[in-house]
C-alpha cells in the first residue's frame, strides 16, 4: 500500500502599514508554507512461508525471518518567511531587499548556514555605498556598537516585514518501522522496531533566528542546545500481546 499527497497553498495578509500615513502592508504571511508533500507506505516483505524467498524455511527460521512488514512515513514542507523588526537598515544602493535569498544546510567548505555562517548575504546591512558605517571620529561601527541605531520610531521604514525568498529551514521527517506478528493459538504477539526521525534531521525553532543587525549573531541561530523542535533519531522496540 502506498499513499501520497501534495498540497500547494498561498497565504497573504494585510497588516499594519510600514509607516503611519501609508496603506496597510500587503505581505506574504509569516505562516505561509506553499508546498507540502506526504508519503506513507506499508509493504509485506517477500520472505517466509508462501512468499518469494524462504518458502522452504523450517518453522524456527520462518518464525524469526519471515512475515515481516515494512512501513515508512515521510513529510516535507517549505519553511515559513522570517519576520523583520523595525530597526533594520538596508543600503538602498544595493537595490531591493526582495532579491535576498536565505540558504540552509552546508556550503562547499562544510560550514553550516545559520550556525557557522549567516543564512543570507549581510553585506548591505548597516553599510553606505558598500562601505562600513563610521562614527564622527572615523571609527568603523561594528555590530557590537550600542550607540548606533539606524532606524527608530521617527524614521521612515522601507525594509519590509516579510520577504518571500527569506524563509526558515524546510521541514523533513522520515519514520521507518518493521512489524512482525506471531500467532500462538488464540494469542497474538506483535513485535515492532521503529526509527523515528530516521535521518536524524535537526529542525530548530524559527524564533531562534537572530534578525537584529546590531547583534554579532545576525542571520544565525542562537541557543542551539535548547532551540530544537524536532526530537533526534529515536530507535524503539515494542511488543504487544493480544489475547
Amino acid at each position: 500500500m502506498i499513499m501520497s499527497s501534495y498540497t500547494w497553498s498561498r497565504l497573504r495578509e494585510k497588516v499594519a502599514p510600514l509607516n503611519p500615513w501609508e496603506d496597510l502592508d500587503d505581505r506574504v504571511s509569516p505562516v505561509d508554507r506553499p508546498h507540502r508533500v506526504t508519503f506513507a507506505s506499508v509493504l509485506e516483505l517477500p520472505f517466509g512461508k508462501g512468499r518469494r524467498f524462504g518458502d522452504g524455511w523450517n518453522g524456527l527460521t520462518n518464525a524469526v525471518l519471515g512475515g515481516w512488514q515494512f512501513a515508512a512515513k515521510y513529510e516535507w514542507q517549505t519553511g515559513q518567511p522570517l519576520t523583520w523588526n523595525n530597526n533594520t537598515y538596508y543600503d538602498p544602493s544595493c537595490g531591493s531587499p526582495s532579491g535576498l535569498k536565505s540558504q540552509w544546510g552546508k556550503d562547499g567548505s562544510g560550514q553550516i548556514y545559520g550556525v557557522d555562517i549567516p543564512i543570507l548575504d549581510t553585506t548591505c546591512f548597516y553599510t553606505v555605498n558598500g562601505q562600513p558605517i563610521t562614527n564622527a571620529q572615523g571609527q568603523v561601527i561594528t555590530f557590537q556598537d550600542t550607540n548606533f541605531i539606524p532606524m527608530g520610531a521617527a524614521n521612515i521604514r522601507r525594509f519590509p516585514t516579510t520577504i518571500e525568498s527569506i524563509r526558515f529551514m524546510n521541514h523533513h521527517l522520515l519514520d521507518l518501522g518493521l512489524t512482525k506478528n506471531f500467532e500462538m493459538g488464540r494469542t497474538r504477539l506483535q513485535v515492532r522496531i521503529e526509527a523515528l526521525n530516521a535521518t536524524n534531521y535537526t529542525l530548530f525553532n524559527v524564533g531562534n533566528v537572530t534578525l537584529a543587525p546590531t547583534n554579532a549573531s545576525f542571520a544565525k541561530l542562537n541557543n542551539l542546545d535548547s532551540s530544537t523542535v524536532m526530537k533526534p533519531r529515536d530507535i524503539q522496540l515494542g511488543v504487544r500481546v493480544v489475547f
